[in-house]
């Protein structure tokens, strides 16, 4: 089997979710550390109300903003990197992989 060319908008779909779940997880992290600041600085007296609240928008905030830029970065790479191997593809031929065919048969 020989990979001879690769449709871009599906390669950039299946990046985009790929890495929109990847920014899920990281959004997650971010939004413990933030709540966990937020937290642990709440207590400070002589802090300004926004200084309190801050950290936990930002928390919130990566929840959204994380999964939706990471998804763009990743849709805009599969577009990208799908066109650069097509162009490759017309030179060098393409990638040649070899599958064994017994493991698609049903039994």
């Amino acid at each position: 089997m020989i990979v001879r060319r690769i449709e871009p908008m599906s390669c950039g779909k299946m990046l985009g979710i790929t890495y929109a779940a990847i920014g899920v997880l990281q959004g997650a992290v971010f939004s413990l550390i933030a709540l966990a600041g937020s937290v642990l600085d709440g207590h400070a007296v002589h802090q300004p109300y926004f200084a309190k609240v801050l950290p936990l928008v930002f928390g919130i905030g990566a929840i959204v903003v994380i999964p939706l830029l990471t998804f763009v970065i990743g849709f805009v790479t599969g577009l990208v990197l799908s066109v650069a191997y097509n162009l490759a593809a017309r030179f060098a031929g393409g990638i040649r992989i070899d599958v064994d065919t017994r493991s698609f048969q049903r039994d």
